[in-house]
Order: C-alpha cells, then structure tokens, then sequence
C-alpha cells in the first residue's frame, strides 16, 4: 500500500509543479502571478490565451477561481488579463470581467470579429492596453472611472463601435485610441483629460468635439480625416496645435483660435472647409501647409509679430485680399500659388521671395514691392496678371520666369541688378518698352522671349564701357 501512495505521489508531482504557472477552470485558462504567502490568503492570476483552440460565446470570468480538486487546489483572486488572452478568436460574442481585474493587456481582444460586447468592471480596473480592442466588433463601451490610462490604438478600426462613454478621472489617451471607428459620431471628453496622443479620433465620424479646459496641446492629426466633423471648440489653455490636427476635415467651416496659442504645426487645418480664419497675436509663424487647399477660405487676418508663412501654407485657397505685416520676415515656396489674391504688398523686412510663392493667382493684378527686397525667385509672379510693376532700387536677382506670363506694360530694371535670369520675362504680351539701368553686358534675349510687342530693350551703361550688343539686336545701349 505504502508503494502504490509513493507512486501516485511521483505521479501527481509534476502535475502541481505545472499547475504553478498555468492551469484551466471552467474552460478558461489562467496564468499564475503570484503565489499567495504570509502577506496573502490567495493567489494572484491573469486569464491567458488557451493553448489549443480559441475562445467561444459567451465568457463570463469569475472574481476568485480554484486550480483544481478541491483536496489540494488554490485559490487565485483574477487580476488581469493577459496580452493575446482573446485575440483572434472569431466565434467570440461577449465577455464579462470580474471587479477584481485591475488591467487589460496589450491586443487582449485583437481581432475577435463577433464580439460586439464586453463589459469592464467598475472597481479596480486602472489602465486598458495597447491595441486591447483593436479590430473588435464592439458597439458600444463604458471605461469605468478607475481608468486613468488607456494606451494607444486601444478601440482603433472598431467600425461598430458607435457609443462610448469617457469617465471624469480619466487622465491620458495615450494615442490613435479611437482610430478609424466610423461608427463613432459624438463623444464627450472629461474635464479631468490631461493630455491626449496622436490620432486619438483621426477617421472617425465625429460631428463635433469640445477639448476640456486645462489641455495644453492638441496632437498631430488628432481628429484628421473626420467627413463630418463641423464644429470644434478649443480652450483657452490651449498653446499649441501639432501637425495636421484638423486636416481632411471637409465640413469643418469654423474654427476659433484661442488667444494663447503660440505654435500651430504643418498641415493643420489643410483641406478643410474653413471660410475664414483669425491667426491670434503671439503666433510668429504659419507653417508649411497650414491652410492648403481650404478651397472655401476667403478671409484671412494675420497679425502684426508674424515671422514667417511657410510653404504652400495659403496654396489653393480663394484668399481675395490679405495684409502681410511689416514683421514678416519669410515668405515660403509656393505660399499663396494658385491663390484668389487680387493685389499685395510685400513689407520691406523680406528680402527674398522664393520660388512660386505666388504663382498662378489668377486675379492678381497689383503688386507693391517694399525697398528691402533684394530677390525674386523662380516663377514666384508666373501667370499673375499684374498690369503695372515697379521694382525697388535694392533689387539684385531675378530668377528663372519670375514674371513670365504676366500682363505688365512698361518696366524698369534697378541698377542694382547683376543676375538677370532666361525667360524672366518669357510670354509678357503687353510689354512695349523696357530700360535696364543696371549695366549688364551678357544679357540674352530669351529673358524676354515671346514678348511680341518688345521691339527693343534700353541698356543703360556708364560712359567708356564698350558696347558688347550687336547694332541691329533686340537690346540697345545708350550711355549716362
């Protein structure tokens, strides 16, 4: 009898010895944490993955389980569950978790296509996982007020989900949370959110969001792509607004900026529906691509401390009138091309304009240049109808087609001049009389190529400088 108790003893060893770290109850799997000892009646455990097979129905999860018979099972209080737990089981329809779980793991519930609930517990639950729901088809979900983080990608690309409810307490979305849910039209964040991360509502279809008061920043592409958002309402605490924020979001005609603000990023606001907008006094800069391709943004008010426009930041907008002020500094490529800007004065703090910084504003016909400007770039004026042109004494370098195709008369090329480029003057129809007073002996005539009204060019040169032009040419020198 002795030998036959010993054998069964060798026998059920090993079987204990595995229990200590993973055993299954009721069809569900759980994955040892802790062992209980002198400071704990009970064990702790997380649900895992099943090894064989997956997840089906209905899964209610218990607060305390057993890991085996009764004459010498365990008892373990379920405090998590563990990544992967229920990730990719398809015939997985709802699953209840116990008070007692404390956290969700990364991808738990990644890839379950049938399950469209999933009840959180309200109690102990602090921190939701990386990309813990991620593909899921949950339609709707409530975070219980214990939650003071939920990582990133958490519910992204559930396009069922169409309800959620965001307790006060809650702390962080830690980013691109609710990524792509289509299904997601409202949605009301605390008074207690801190802070928020990239993309949180990026593709949804929010019609409107209230950021709470206190945020500081809005992230990059936090609600970009949103069909049908059309009303945003950002706090006055707000000092910064990151790349792309609102971008894409066609319906979106309004927006208030806060009078704190200071940074705006690249991209913010383009595509967007917007009619008008107030860049407020603190902002030096507006980045490249701001506003690009607003295609109903008309009124634009830009104030005095403004640096920079960076590029394309206005490109494609049908801006009709605009005061750039005497602060600007920088004006980027291709800023307001294709814009619908009707006249314009370049302040006398810009000494270069780079290339198609105002290309093909179609009902651009008046232009002032401010003393100061020293160049002009690359196609920056090409196709502007500009009428009448008056280029300023400090004057140095004139690029490639830099008014090509525009409607002047009459021009006068400062003294200053020593780079006068091929084609800058390429298609001016209108243009009957030009005198270069800068005395420059290597022009060529394609500067003013298909200008067929030009029958001759006045270069002015001082005296006792050779005439380097032939006598029956388009150029003509006549001496000071």
């Amino acid at each position: 009898m002795k030998k036959i108790l010993i054998v069964f003893f060798l026998i059920w060893l090993p079987i204990v010895a595995g229990a200590q770290t993973h055993f299954m109850a009721d069809g569900i799997r759980y994955r040892i944490v802790q062992e209980a000892d002198e400071s704990m009646t009970v064990g702790l455990v997380h649900v895992a993955p099943l090894e064989n097979g997956e997840y089906e129905g209905d899964v209610v999860i218990p607060n305390a389980v057993k890991s085996g018979p009764e004459a010498y099972a365990e008892t373990y209080k379920v405090v998590g569950i563990d990544e992967k737990a229920f990730a990719d089981c398809y015939d997985l329809e709802s699953v209840t978790l116990p008070p007692s779980v404390e956290a969700i793991g990364a991808l738990a519930f990644q890839n379950s296509p049938s399950l469209e609930k999933v009840v959180l517990p309200y109690g102990n639950l602090t921190e939701i996982g990386p990309s813990a729901f991620c593909y899921a088809a949950i339609r709707s979900i409530e975070i219980p007020a214990s939650v003071r983080v939920i990582r990133g990608y958490s519910f992204a690309l559930c396009e069922r989900l169409a309800s959620v409810v965001l307790p006060e307490g809650l702390e962080q979305l830690e980013g691109s949370t609710f990524l792509n849910c289509t299904s997601l039209t409202s949605i009301h964040l605390p008074a207690s959110l801190k802070s928020m991360g990239f993309s949180d509502f990026s593709g949804t279809g929010l019609k409107e969001i209230s950021f709470p008061q206190g945020l500081r920043i809005i992230p990059m592409a936090v609600c970009s792509g949103c069909p049908n958002l059309a009303k945003v309402d950002i706090p006055e605490s707000v000092r910064e607004i990151q790349n792309g924020a609102f971008a894409n979001c066609p319906r979106l005609e309004f927006i208030h900026l806060p009078s704190r603000l200071r940074l705006i990023g690249s991209a913010v606001f383009s595509s967007t529906g917007l009619k008008q907008i107030d860049i407020p006094e603190g902002v030096s800069m507006v980045p490249e691509y701001c506003f690009s391709d607003c295609e109903s943004l008309t009124s634009v008010r830009l104030p005095e401390g403004l640096e920079k426009i960076g590029d394309a930041a206005f490109h494609s907008c049908p801006i009709q009138t605009i005061h750039l002020p005497s602060s600007l500094k920088t004006i980027g490529v291709s800023a307001f091309s294709f814009s619908g800007i009707t006249q314009l004065t370049i302040p006398g703090g810009i000494s270069s304009l780079p290339e198609s910084c105002f290309n093909a504003c179609k009902q651009l016909t008046s232009v002032t240049l401010s003393e100061g400007l020293e160049s002009v770039g690359e196609e920056a004026f090409y196709e502007c109808p500009i009428q009448t042109l008056v280029l300023p004494s400090s004057l140095k370098t004139l690029e490639e087609e830099c008014f090509a195709r525009t409607n002047i008369q009459e021009l006068i090329i400062p003294s200053k001049v020593t780079i006068l480029r091929e084609d800058a003057f390429e298609s001016c129809r209108d243009l009957v009389k030009v005198d270069i007073l800068a005395p420059l002996d290597n022009l060529d005539k394609d500067i003013f190529s298909r200008c067929y009204k030009l029958k001759s060019v006045t270069v002015h040169f001082p005296k006792g400088k050779a005439n380097p032009y032939p006598e029956d040419g388009l150029f003509r020198v006549v001496y000071d």
